[in-house]
């Protein structure tokens, strides 16, 4: 198992000790199944293929995207209408409702 460090941010626990991480299993890709597979078959320990770690900021962000591939999910936050611009428009809306 990887020791817990941000997969977007780099955050780790000896950047930021309070910090809690989290892990997200993705949906695998053929090659990461198929790794799987193999660590199972040879009793392999290891980190397991489709987990990454994330800070609690980035796990709000990342987990609604656990059903799809890790790069899917990456190209989801970047897309104009991806859930990280959803968010940025829930705020200004929530920051425009307190104004008035």
């Amino acid at each position: 198992m990887m020791p817990p460090s941000c997969d977007l941010c780099r955050k780790d626990h000896h950047s930021d000790p309070d910090e809690k991480f989290r892990l997200i299993y993705f949906k695998l890709t053929p090659e990461q199944a198929a790794k799987k597979q193999r660590m199972k078959d040879r009793r392999m320990v290891g980190h397991p293929p489709g987990a990454h770690w994330f800070c609690a900021e980035h796990f709000a962000l990342m987990e609604p995207l656990q059903n799809l591939e890790y790069k899917q999910a990456r190209a989801e936050l970047r897309k104009p209408k991806g859930v990280f611009a959803r968010i940025k428009t829930g705020f200004k809306k929530i920051f425009s409702l307190s104004r008035t």
